[in-house]
């Protein structure tokens, strides 16, 4: 009760400031967390995310609750259900503080009758695409940690941005049935956090197969937090020093070879490889992102045109695009999986950055939708399209006093792998107690609040 108090408390006097909800359940949250409090005060504990304040970001259908995926277009939707995800986390008695800040239905940028989230880091800095509002309202300490979705690097990029962990499931780990769909053969959603357990906690709590998703998988061994403290002694982890360097901000290229090699002083086997690219690259990812999202909003885009913001230049691109251009850029996907498939035939983990760049001012762009110059999807849009699990954790505070980001990538379904070596690496540094200026912070989460 006195950590959704605290929580609220703490969105009521920074995020004047910073913008990360769009809906905040004040009422609802101190009634969820006094019926948790008495359930684990009688014996009844749920687990560790019982009674702890978390928020979601605001693509997940909420029953009763306004869902409006960051646009006009939806801006007075209610739901009648809830996401599976959203029944996960309640069963497992985590307490809903509110619905989170994004970009329009999750692509580059913010509806313009919409409030833009800002970086607790940097109030003038990119945030990071769509899961945006998750990464501030999780760096500030503004809820115990939240729900990011991730079609191109939308949890990875917010938790490198914002100096915090991330981690994108394989792909059908955990449901999307509830979440609204920017691309649907791409999309995912996964957990941000504090700390690497943290994230381990929550993947918990919302994976596993649910029948009201096809694209679901059945008989998951789950049970990730069991990865946390596993030896890593002996794990093998690719590295392509020239796929890391080129193209990257020397600055962020430089604190991510820093952080492998302790990898290898914690035990790890560093293994020199090659990284295959993926055809075509970010024209490639857009062209599919497009393509699947004119599908799903087909119906309210014939309907509602005037009331969409930039989201407009991605429907537009479909339009635009041939049956044939699609297809190709599929197979590109699938060529680019079936080479990194042959990549893992002689390691475990791929090591590299989340984020090819600082984040950048948001002043500079101009009317893009992501950064210019440095590539931003240079280490999220492959990993899209070949559906393997990743982690993203701070490794470093730049010279400017933004946060840098190390990715792991494992094979499919293998999450309690790059959860073992990510907390090694989180244990042998301190970089994940960081926080930004003037938050006035301290060092919580999860899994050091639960009750025994």
């Amino acid at each position: 009760m006195e950590a959704t108090r605290e929580m609220l408390t703490r969105i009521d006097t920074l995020d004047l400031r910073l913008n990360s909800y769009l809906s905040v359940w004040g009422d609802r949250a101190l009634e969820r967390a006094k019926t948790a409090e008495d359930e684990i005060a009688s014996g009844h504990y749920r687990g560790p995310m019982h009674g702890m304040p978390i928020a979601v970001k605001d693509l997940l259908e909420t029953a009763g609750a306004r869902t409006t995926a960051g646009s006009k277009v939806l801006r007075d939707w209610v739901p009648d259900r809830d996401a599976t995800v959203i029944t996960r986390l309640e069963e497992a008695g985590a307490v809903i503080l509110g619905k989170l800040n994004m970009t329009e239905f999750a692509m580059g940028w913010y509806h313009p009758e919409m409030p833009i989230p800002k970086n607790p880091w940097a109030l003038d800095r990119w945030l990071g695409a769509s899961s945006s509002g998750t990464g501030a309202a999780v760096a500030a300490g503004l809820c115990m940690g939240g729900i990011g979705s991730d079609t191109g690097g939308s949890i990875r990029l917010p938790s490198a941005a914002c100096g915090i962990t991330g981690i994108k499931p394989t792909f059908g780990v955990v449901s999307r049935h509830g979440v609204l769909p920017l691309a649907n053969s791409l999309d995912t959603v996964g957990p941000m956090t504090r700390s690497v357990e943290d994230a381990a906690i929550f993947l918990d709590a919302i994976a596993g197969f649910d029948p009201a998703d096809p694209n679901s998988v059945p008989g998951l061994a789950g049970d990730y937090r069991a990865g946390v403290g596993q030896p890593v002694t002996g794990l093998k982890v690719g590295v392509d020093r020239e796929y890391i360097t080129r193209d990257v901000e020397p600055a962020v290229a430089e604190a991510v070879l820093a952080a492998i090699d302790i990898l290898g002083e914690l035990g790890a086997e560093l293994v020199e490889i090659e990284m295959p690219t993926l055809e075509g690259e970010e024209e490639t990812w857009r062209i599919v992102t497009a393509v699947d999202a004119l599908d799903a909003h087909r119906e309210n885009y014939a309907e509602r045109a005037e009331d969409y913001g930039p989201f407009t230049q991605l429907l537009t691109q479909a339009q635009e695009t041939r049956p044939e251009d699609y297809a190709c850029a599929r197979d590109k996907g699938q060529n680019f999986a079936g080479r990194l498939r042959r990549v893992y035939e002689s390691v475990d983990v791929i090591a590299c950055p989340s984020m090819a760049m600082l984040p950048a001012l948001v002043d500079e762009f101009g009317n893009a939708d992501f950064p210019p110059g440095i590539p931003w999807w240079r280490f999220t849009v492959p990993f899209n399209f070949s559906r393997n699990p990743t982690i993203s954790v701070p490794c470093g505070i730049s010279a400017e006093g933004l946060p840098h980001s190390l990715q792991l990538i494992g094979r499919h379904f293998e999450e309690r792998t790059i959860i073992a070596l990510a907390y090694a690496y989180e244990q042998a540094t301190e970089w994940h107690s960081k926080h930004p200026p003037d938050m006035g912070m301290a060092d919580t989460g999860m899994a050091n609040t639960e009750t025994d």
